[in-house]
């Protein structure tokens, strides 16, 4: 386990700042690098936030603003990660499947991403190994160790992820279960020491009910699923390094693991089920935040831990093999499955931020201007105003009202430069843009000194944005919304009618829906289905003030002139 724990700690250090920050680690920077009273202040001010992490953080930042520092705490997070996933595969089935959980996720891509990620995603998978061994060694062999692992990993998790919740929910059911089977049993030391931790923890979380319920009211009445079948498949894709075959292998030996610990140790199982069991709510609540596999990273421990404890089940039934033997060619078996998906994933960048920023401080000055798309504020916060504090910078991209800002933002400006994150991280390798920009390409992002009118720019530029975008409906959606505008700008009714109805497939709330839908049938000549669409999406409030102009224009044409005043 030593020798593991040094691994695991080397990996995490490997490369750890090489890459530039992209945003959210950024804005975990810029809440942390400031003096505690106001970091305080903003992290309370934001629902989202919850703090555990970013005091972690901010007692860190002594040490300075750069990459390395700011994923120190995630990389020996992650490390301590290790140890406590071999006690939780020990407390599932037996020590070999806790020495092999401890290399399962030691060499993991999905780990390792973590510890190199200046977030609280290392932070949630501790919390949880901890407090799902803490919790199952407190059941079968109740002492002070497993209190307090059990307290703190839940507590932990509690203050660093409002999804840990869920993780608090399926414990809090297993416990129960098991507090009544023990007062039946009259096993009064083990219903003590269970109990007791329990009130601890609800203890510990009073001071975090304030902020859970301001958070449950902002997010209630949301338009969209938090996860769907497509996301619940691609989860399992993400824990397996984008690589189906070790996803689908691992996804199986899960669900043996779950059979053998339910042979050997019944209630462990069923604690098992139980933290998987919020998956199914997930996919009927509705919200008005997009969701991300990662959210739910408190699952990742515990289904590597019953991979292994399958792993090692399944050698148990081949005749002829020594034990030792056997955890010998599990841990190679690992070792030439997963080395090769960390290979590639230390062979992977990030957005480079930090050298197009300095190419933009080197060439750019103040009578230039520098449009963001999309409004990438943290990024050029922390790399391109300190190093070009008198840059003009313009946001666009967010829905039909970029464009005047875009005009108007440009009309004076010597140069005008694009920054375009391509959110695929790729570069197309000839957009057509030879002939409208200069190009510079840096990993994930592109640089482009304009040579035509701004109009012409965004109408070049947004459907690649939007096309590298995918099926992120937090970029592409907006891109494309953007896009109709900008072609209307142009007189193509028709471009913008499609760029709408590309808008569409992204849209799940209904006023902006009726505000698109209004827009295809105004550009095709529709005006009764219009002027409907429009009076639908201005009630109650509209998205933009100039939904009122259209709902106007399509009265207007459909001789309603006392409505259109």
């Amino acid at each position: 386990m030593l020798a593991m724990l040094a691994m695991a700690f080397a990996l995490a250090l490997y490369q750890l700042g090489t890459d530039s920050l992209w945003s959210d680690e950024i804005v975990t920077g810029q809440l942390t690098r400031q003096p505690f009273p106001a970091m305080w202040s903003e992290v309370n001010a934001n629902s989202t936030h919850m703090p555990l992490y970013y005091l972690l953080q901010w007692t860190f930042s002594w040490l300075g603003r750069s990459e390395f520092v700011l994923r120190l705490p995630s990389a020996l997070a992650a490390t301590a990660s290790v140890a406590a996933i071999f006690c939780l595969g020990r407390e599932l089935l037996d020590e070999r499947a806790g020495l092999l959980a401890a290399v399962l996720l030691a060499l993991h891509p999905n780990h390792v991403w973590a510890a190199q990620e200046a977030r609280y995603y290392a932070l949630v998978g501790l919390a949880a190994a901890l407090s799902a061994a803490g919790l199952l060694r407190l059941v079968r062999a109740p002492d002070r160790r497993a209190a307090v692992a059990f307290i703190a990993g839940s507590l932990v998790g509690l203050y660093t992820h409002i999804f840990t919740l869920f993780m608090l929910a399926a414990e809090a059911a297993f416990a129960l279960l098991v507090l009544a089977l023990l007062a039946r049993r009259r096993q009064w030391p083990r219903f003590r020491a269970l109990a007791l931790s329990g009130l601890a923890i609800a203890l510990g979380a009073l001071p975090a009910l304030p902020h859970l319920g301001r958070l449950l009211n902002e997010e209630s009445g949301g338009a969209a699923p938090m996860l769907t079948a497509a996301g619940l498949h691609r989860l399992w894709l993400e824990y397996g390094a984008d690589s189906p075959a070790p996803a689908l292998a691992l996804l199986v030996l899960a669900a043996v693991g779950t059979a053998a610990t339910a042979g050997r140790r019944p209630r462990a199982a069923l604690l098992a089920g139980l933290w998987f069991a919020p998956l199914l709510p997930l996919m009927l609540l509705r919200t008005n935040h997009f969701f991300l596999g990662k959210y739910v990273y408190f699952l990742f421990p515990m289904y590597l831990a019953l991979g292994a404890a399958g792993a090692v089940w399944v050698l148990d039934l081949l005749p002829g093999l020594s034990r030792p033997f056997a955890l010998g060619v599990l841990v190679l078996a690992v070792g030439l499955i997963e080395v090769p998906l960390l290979s590639r994933y230390y062979r992977t960048e990030k957005f480079n931020w930090r050298d197009a920023s300095a190419y933009l401080a080197r060439e750019a000055g103040p009578e230039d201007v520098i449009v963001m798309l999309p409004p990438a504020w943290p990024e050029v916060q922390w790399y391109l105003q300190p190093a070009c504090p008198d840059c003009r910078l313009v946001p666009f991209g967010y829905g039909p009202d970029s464009l005047d800002v875009l005009v108007s933002g440009a009309a004076e400006a010597v140069d005008v430069y694009w920054t375009v994150l391509l959110p695929g991280g790729t570069t197309p390798e000839d957009p057509g843009w030879t002939s409208d920009f200069e190009i510079q390409r840096f990993h994930g992002v592109l640089v482009l000194r304009s040579l035509v009118p701004p109009s012409e720019a965004a109408a070049a530029i947004l459907p690649v944005f939007a096309r590298a975008a995918g099926a992120d409906g937090v970029l592409a959606g907006p891109a494309w919304d953007t896009l109709g505008s900008v072609r209307e700008e142009l007189g193509d009714p028709a471009g913008a009618a499609d760029a709408y109805r590309a808008a569409l497939d992204f849209y799940r709330e209904s006023r902006v829906r009726h505000r698109l839908l209004g827009n295809i049938a105004r550009l095709e000549g529709h005006w009764d289905i219009a002027a409907a669409e429009y009076q639908e999406a201005v009630a109650p409030v509209p998205d933009t003030p100039e939904l009122y102009l259209h709902l106007a224009e399509a009265r207007e044409a459909l001789g309603d002139d006392e409505g259109a005043v």
